[in-house]
């Protein structure tokens, strides 16, 4: 016998020998195509043009540096200003390299960018500089981001986003295929793109074969180097033409701008918030501000800007710096306009809701609304990739185009037509608070380094001018030199469960993992991540995933959403709690929608009205009478259509996890009643809210009618239900009890997306309840606070312990059993069971499977009775009791 074994391992050791040298064979002979097809296009005239227009490029200079580098060691760090050609150059030099080596067959190189606009754009580009089309068949460059991709077999040069690229390392081996990576933008230090490099510094051991470029501005470029143990430092001069620098001080002299009184800019007394209406060209503004300091700004002296007139002095003695002024950027369009004839605009503003107010007033104004002169286009990453392509476009003569644009100009876009900026010098930053998990949304001053690049883009075709709407002063003692890495100023949960996940990291204790970071975070920032995540059972004691966990950490979704997602398809309530897992993970949410659509006290469910209505129209009524529908409801077509697409993919994550059917698998004659299954209890309101709770936990508001109106607070911290909610008016809550998304705070603690729920939904999906028999109450997570006797709570306590049974036996069978014949509780293929309490009630409970189902559906027909622990005590706990008995006979009778 041993023998026999001996000569089997023997015979497959020699087929595995043969079938890598057929592979290599052929690897070789592919790589000898790749190399004739590509001299034979280098010699073209397409191929001579573009070796051309590199040449012209600064990066070009480089080349022979990179080549060497790349063979030299793993690492390089390419640092460019604007304009040299790296973003769309190097990922080019290295696939030419092994083309040029016959080594094409087994090269394969991944550009990385922080986001979806920078990745399809440059993938584009480069296609359109090689004769190809991005992604087409037979075409060498390809992209990939969430919800689109462009690739094919033939891919040898993919753009993605990071994240796309950081799902490639959490597979089994990582990177498998990839020979080159290169990750651009690594100065902006987002917390993807720094636990990207964590994990490419990880990787590189074990696979002395892959090759790494980091590119940069040429800000930090030895703490990258360091990082990587002295990698080479190349760097490379923009091709941008001279940029003539106007501070705030000089722009209000060659404007002339006189500052009103009344404006918000003007500083008053503080401690106070008002509420003021102001005209900016002829059209009212209402806006919110809060004054600060004195009356006089105390940045501002006298001997520092005397030169410059006393017009000059006497705005910025009584300017509020930290206010965007509009109207000095229409006076600053206007002095473009009649100072140079031609050349775009681009103005940098913190975020949306400045550049819907520019725009507005923009479109308002006599002048800049005349479109036979000028196209005022928006820039930010809401829009689709058709809108923001529109600000590629090149303007017929006579006409001037102004950019609205976000930081997303900086580095990710690039105008090139653009010859002037107007710098606002503030940006949008999300500050969250571990304690309070509470997200702070702040207009913060840009650093020195994202000034420069602002500058630089308007250097792009000639000579060019930035106007900044702050001063010198500010500009070079109070602007820090770079931006805060976001890993210290961010949440730390999703990181936790993607590092655990990383086949490379799985023996390493989280605080460790996380002491490897280029800049790592405050250790009692990374601790609090792990209590909570343990507090919601994705961890264990020794800080392991549970099979919670790695379903949770399979999700490219927040930790909420993805409780939120796992819970809808695990409760067969799955499309609608998909929809809103969409709308939350949108950065434009359908939230300004008619109240036609509200129900159930519920922000949630709105959007899903909303979305099941425009859903209707269109399949009653055609596709194309969508946009009629939307623009009668205030509705955004491409919103809901972006839900459909992001639903459907989260249909898909759930489905590789055996959660959900994978309908496309499926015979069609099957799909409907598998859909159908997924989705049983897909109407059923409470059950919905009930999610949404499991979901959203700890995110809870307590609500109380008092005599100045309603009162909301958590922990004794008093927030405000935000403006674009449905819920913002409402003088009570029924519960008494809300969940939430999202809280923010402004100038003011706002909460967004409210949904009232039962304290049934609180006990049975919020923290271990602890019950207090001697008070006859029961406390949740600290604070929320119950009055229920004993005897209900244990009762309840008992329940909620056979839910979390039920849900945690079918995740864990997911990782054993076939996951498409095993995507629900009890099988997905067995007929409703009968409701209690009716005909056919208790049904049989033979197996094991017959027993979980029978539970499951009792539990469901109990939450979506709404009923209220408090208010309903004794039907909740007869209703309790009998499913108890339930459980217990099926326990005692079913067999495996």
């Amino acid at each position: 016998m041993a023998a026999d074994a001996e000569d089997d391992r023997e015979a497959a050791e020699e087929e595995e020998r043969e079938r890598l040298a057929a592979e290599a064979e052929l690897t070789h002979a592919r790589g000898l195509q790749l190399q004739v097809a590509y001299e034979r296009w280098r010699a073209s005239e397409e191929g001579i043009a573009h070796a051309k227009f590199r040449a012209t490029l600064p990066i070009s200079q480089l080349e022979a540096q990179v080549r060497v580098a790349m063979e030299d060691g793993q690492v390089a760090v390419v640092c460019g200003e604007t304009g040299s050609g790296k973003s769309t150059q190097v990922p080019q030099m290295l696939l030419e390299h092994a083309l040029e080596s016959g080594r094409g067959g087994v090269t394969s190189v991944i550009c990385t960018q922080p986001r979806r606009i920078a990745a399809t754009s440059l993938a584009r580009r480069v296609a359109q500089e090689r004769g190809e089309q991005a992604g087409a068949r037979g075409a060498m460059v390809g992209y990939q981001v969430r919800l689109e991709s462009k690739r094919t077999e033939s891919t040898k040069l993919l753009f993605c986003t990071t994240g796309i690229a950081l799902r490639m390392m959490l597979s089994d081996p990582p990177l498998q295929g990839v020979s080159h990576v290169v990750v651009d933008e690594v100065h902006e230090r987002d917390t993807q793109t720094d636990q990207l490099l964590l994990l490419l510094r990880e990787l590189m051991p074990t696979r002395p074969d892959l090759k790494v470029v980091l590119m940069s501005a040429t800000v930090q470029a030895e703490l990258f180097s360091r990082y990587f143990d002295g990698a080479a430092i190349l760097t490379s001069k923009g091709r941008t033409f001279p940029v003539d620098e106007h501070y705030l001080e000089h722009a209000l002299k060659l404007t002339g701008h006189v500052l009103p009184t009344d404006s918000p800019c003007w500083l008053r007394n503080a401690g106070e918030w008002h509420k003021h209406s102001f005209a900016v060209h002829n059209r009212a503004i209402t806006q919110e501000w809060q004054e600060t300091g004195g009356s006089v700004n105390p940045e501002y002296s006298d001997a520092r800007y005397a030169e410059y007139g006393e017009g000059v002095c006497n705005v910025l003695r009584s300017l509020n710096e930290h206010v965007i002024n509009y109207d000095l950027i229409f006076d600053l369009l206007g002095y473009i306009d009649d100072t140079y004839e031609e050349g775009a605009v681009l103005v940098f503003l913190p975020g949306l809701s400045d550049i819907t107010t520019v725009l507005g007033l923009c479109q308002a104004d006599r002048r800049l609304g005349d479109t036979r002169r000028f196209c005022v286009l928006p820039l930010h990453s809401s829009l689709s990739p058709a809108e923001q392509s529109a600000v590629f476009e090149t303007m017929p003569p006579g006409v001037r185009k102004v950019v609205l644009a976000t930081n997303i100009a900086e580095t990710s876009i690039t105008i090139d037509d653009a010859v002037f900026v107007i710098d606002s010098g503030r940006a949008k930053q999300m500050l969250f608070n571990e304690q309070k998990q509470m997200r702070r949304l702040v207009d913060v001053w840009i650093s020195q380094a994202e000034a420069r690049q602002r500058a630089g883009r308007a250097g792009r075709v000639r000579a060019g001018h930035v106007f900044k709407l702050y001063t010198r002063h500010r500009a070079m003692v109070h602007m820090s030199p770079s931006r805060l890495p976001e890993m210290l100023r961010g949440p730390l949960q999703e990181i936790c469960l993607q590092l655990r996940l990383a086949p490379l990291l799985t023996e390493t204790d989280l605080r460790t993992a996380f002491a490897k970071a280029l800049t790592p975070p405050p250790e009692a920032a990374v601790t609090a991540a792990i209590l909570g995540l343990q507090r919601c059972a994705a961890l264990d004691e020794n800080e392991q995933l549970t099979p919670l966990g790695r379903h949770l950490a399979a999700l490219p979704v927040d930790i909420g959403v993805g409780r939120l997602i796992l819970y809808g398809a695990l409760l067969r309530c799955a499309w609608p709690i998909l929809l809103i897992a969409a709308a939350l993970s949108d950065r434009s949410p359908p939230r300004a929608v008619q109240m036609v659509f509200n129900t159930a006290q519920s922000d949630h469910l709105a959007v899903v009205e909303a979305h099941r209505k425009w859903d209707e129209h269109c399949r009653q009524h055609g596709k194309g009478s969508g946009y009629r529908f939307c623009e009668k409801h205030f509705l955004s077509e491409r919103t809901l259509q972006g839900m459909t697409d992001m639903a459907n993919q989260f249909w898909d994550n759930l489905a590789n996890l055996g959660l959900l059917p994978s309908l496309s698998r499926l015979p069609p004659e099957q799909r409907e009643a598998a859909r159908a299954a997924a989705n049983r209890h897909a109407d059923n309101v409470e059950l919905l809210k009930a999610v949404l709770c499991a979901g959203l936990f700890p995110n809870v508001l307590k609500a109380k009618s008092g005599k100045g109106g309603l009162e909301l607070n958590q922990q004794k911290q008093a927030v405000a239900i935000h403006p674009s909610s449905f819920n913002r008016g409402a003088q009570r809550f029924e519960s008494g009890w809300l969940v939430y998304h999202e809280k923010v705070a402004t100038g003011k603690v706002f909460v967004h997306d409210v949904t009232a729920v039962t304290s049934l939904d609180l006990f049975l999906f919020g923290a271990e309840p602890q019950v207090l028999h001697a008070q006859h109450k029961v406390i949740i997570d600290g604070w929320i606070d119950l009055r229920i006797s004993p005897r209900t709570a244990v009762l309840f306590k008992a329940l909620r312990k056979q839910l979390f049974e039920l849900m945690a036996l079918r995740i864990a069978a997911n990782e054993r059993e076939d996951a498409q014949s095993a995507w629900t509780l009890g099988g997905g293929s067995e007929k409703a069971l009968p409701q209690p309490g009716g005909a056919g009630w208790p049904p049989p409970m033979e197996t094991r499977e017959q027993a979980q189902g029978a539970l499951l559906t009792a539990l469901v027909w109990l939450i979506g009775k709404g009923l209220d622990l408090q208010a309903d005590e004794q039907a909740a706990a007869a209703a309790a009791a009998a499913i108890a008995k339930l459980a217990k006979g099926g326990a005692s009778g079913s067999r495996r």
